[in-house]
């Protein structure tokens, strides 16, 4: 009969650990599809991480939030909403950032609580479950002690070992329960301080967060009232050069069968030109000045009053007018104090034409001259170092002599035009291209290749940003 009993509790006992195992292992099974996935997202998230590809990273936290809120994993929720506050951090879109640090502070704290709820719970029924199990333990033991009672009292004395036993037993098993219930309360009240220290640094850093923006502001502000500034100095810089710089209606009013293309990059363009007529001889030049917007305003009035002075003591040779604005460039950049290092030189192409001859004698600093002549374009080169340029000393400007007849085509142009990016490879336009467009178009009207050159140049730009300023000066002799 006792012999039953104790078979009956073992199978009983062993019953009920196989069928926990069975939940537990496809509990398991279930749990390691869901940890794969994840995996597979935060692998992604990382490697964005590392090469800085931060809106692929968003778009895959953004994934893995999906799925956490699928299957109610709070942990896994809060962790992909602080990713997704620290990704819009490094995009500097603060706004975000914040929102997501948020709902990441409120999921922590509901995690935190539903785990505390859940681990005291699962701890109480188990130790619920472990005294029923004693109190069953003792029952039997009990009616077992009963019958051999009943049966002999000659084992009386050898029950009531087994009675000390199993008591000693059972307090040694409430002793343990004790322990591990306090370690596990000591567990909890470290938990809790760590998140008592891990809130006050989430505070610290949303107050760094916070004055962060301040400073933002005030630094927009800032920006925005130096760009104020610089677009009313730039304004005035605009219309200083305005009057000072020739009109194009001086322009046409010396060479009647001519064109000028002139694209600006910003508001005040560094390329200009300027014609001198004496007699029958006519002195064009296009110049490409350092800088853009003050700088460019600056050296554009100051070369153009150097060529006015050069063209008042009678000299039209390209070559001396070069030679002549260099010294002067030179000396005048020497009185400002700039080290020549900091100083750029002017590129330029200077022709002198006689109307009567056709007759054109040329010298250019980097920018060559084109000509169409029997229905062939040629181009003149031109000396390879800068007017002005420090740098470069002992220089020597040289000309170039040709002759042109009646309906022949000369061209003047800046490199802004051959330099602009753009096309379907976005690459640089090229000179030759620009020799090719002259061949094709050099027997139209001015006008009409004016505005050719102009369609040309913007459909190849698009989109894209100007490169450079633009100059293309034409004539027909």
């Amino acid at each position: 009969m006792r012999f039953l009993i104790l078979i009956t509790f073992l199978t009983a006992i062993l019953t009920g650990k196989i069928l926990r195992a069975e939940i537990l292992f496809q509990d398991a099974d279930k749990l390691l599809t869901m940890e794969e996935k994840f995996m597979q997202i935060d692998s992604r998230i990382q490697a964005n991480d590392r090469i800085k590809n931060y809106a692929e990273a968003i778009i895959y936290v953004k994934k893995g939030l999906d799925l956490a809120q699928k299957y109610k994993n709070q942990e896994k929720e809060a962790d992909y909403e602080l990713k997704l506050a620290r990704f819009y951090y490094l995009q500097k879109d603060m706004q975000e950032s914040l929102i997501h640090f948020r709902i990441y502070s409120l999921l922590r704290e509901t995690f935190i609580k539903n785990t505390k709820n859940r681990e005291l719970t699962e701890l109480e029924d188990a130790y619920i479950e472990e005294l029923n199990n004693l109190i069953y333990e003792l029952d039997l033991n009990q009616q077992l002690i009963g019958n051999l009672q009943t049966e002999n009292e000659r084992y009386f004395i050898g029950q009531k070992r087994i009675s000390i036993l199993i008591q000693f037993g059972i307090g040694a098993i409430i002793v343990v329960a004790l322990i591990l219930i306090y370690n596990r309360i000591a567990v909890k009240n470290k938990s809790k301080q760590k998140h008592i220290q891990e809130n006050k640094e989430l505070k610290r850093l949303s107050e760094m967060a916070i004055k962060y923006k301040e400073e933002q502001t005030r630094n927009l502000v800032e920006i925005s009232q130096l760009r104020d500034r610089q677009k009313q100095i730039t304004w005035y810089a605009r219309h200083i050069q305005l009057a000072l710089l020739p009109e194009k209606a001086d322009f046409h009013e010396n060479l009647k069968n001519s064109f000028v293309l002139q694209i600006p990059r910003n508001t005040i363009s560094g390329d200009f030109y300027t014609v001198h007529k004496t007699g029958h001889k006519i002195v064009l030049a296009v110049l490409d000045c350092p800088g853009h917007d003050t700088d460019a305003a600056y050296f554009t009035v100051l070369a153009y009053h150097f060529l006015k002075d050069i063209f008042h003591k009678g000299i039209t040779t390209p070559s001396m007018i070069l030679t002549m604005l260099d010294q002067k460039l030179k000396h005048e950049t020497s009185q400002t104090g700039q080290r020549p290092e900091e100083v750029n030189g002017i590129k330029a192409a200077i022709c002198e034409i006689n109307t009567k001859t056709k007759e054109v004698e040329f010298a250019g600093a980097h920018f060559p001259l084109f000509y169409i002549h029997l229905d062939e374009i040629h181009f003149v080169k031109s000396n390879r170092y800068p007017v002005g340029d420090p740098l470069f000393s002992d220089k020597f400007y040289s000309s170039d002599h040709i002759r042109l007849s009646t309906g022949d085509m000369i061209y003047l142009a800046s490199d802004g035009y051959y330099v602009q990016f753009g096309g379907r490879k976005n690459k640089k336009f090229m000179r030759s291209s620009l020799i090719s467009l002259f061949k094709t178009m050099y027997d139209q009207h001015v006008s009409e290749q004016r505005f050719i050159l102009d369609k040309v140049f913007k459909e190849w730009k698009g989109r894209n940003s100007q490169t450079d300023d633009v100059l293309v000066i034409g004539m027909r002799l």
